[in-house]
């Protein structure tokens, strides 16, 4: 089963895309990152992140990863993004190497 990675996070080990106010963190959305392939493998556990462009760059590193670690024979299409409504945000493909 493919476990999301950890949010993006600086050397600092903040969220990347935030900046930091006092101790506190600025407001952060939940998104899932489901793995389609015919069947669908559900994300239960999602990652909290600051805006939209995060959770693509978050998707395409989770496409990446599950690519690499399924090689070429992987029939898997894409990571579908949700928010915490369970709206779908996005899609990004998992390409197979040329």
């Amino acid at each position: 089963m493919l476990h999301c990675m950890s949010p993006l996070l600086t050397q600092s080990g903040q969220p990347a895309g935030t900046r930091r106010l006092g101790n506190r963190f600025p407001y952060m959305r939940q998104y899932y990152f489901h793995v389609v392939d015919g069947v669908e493998i559900f994300d239960s556990l999602g990652a909290r992140l600051p805006n939209d462009d995060a959770a693509r760059e978050y998707a395409e590193r989770v496409a990446n990863d599950y690519r690499k670690a399924k090689k070429a024979d992987a029939p898997t299409k894409a990571i579908r993004v949700t928010n915490d409504q369970g709206s779908i945000l996005f899609r990004v493909p998992i390409r197979r190497p040329a």
